[in-house]
């Protein structure tokens, strides 16, 4: 299950414990971290625009926090998504 929060910047799955994938993005730095709990491993982080297309896709190997460059998307709002141990996780972002 997946809870978004009315912060646009960041989300977490409903389990806030240490088992949450954790999103969220410094939108005028133009990186957004995908923090990836112990184990759990092969997480795949994608990018949406409004319209549905993936405009940007990464694998993430091992856990911990990952850091993504989305300086080079057109500025606008995006849908991130992370999918890893059975679960997703999304969130909308805010690119400048």
């Amino acid at each position: 299950a997946v809870k978004e929060q009315e912060d646009a910047t960041s989300i977490s799955n409903v389990d806030k414990g240490a088992d949450a994938v954790r999103i969220s993005s410094v939108a005028d730095a133009g990186v957004l971290t995908v923090n990836v709990p112990e184990g759990l491993d092969g997480a795949l982080l994608q990018i949406y625009s409004l319209s549905g297309a993936v405009v940007a896709s990464s694998s993430l190997s091992g856990a911990g926090a990952h850091s993504v460059n989305v300086a080079s998307l057109s500025p606008g709002l995006y849908v991130a998504t992370v999918a890893v141990g059975g679960t997703r996780t999304e969130q909308k972002i805010m690119v400048r």
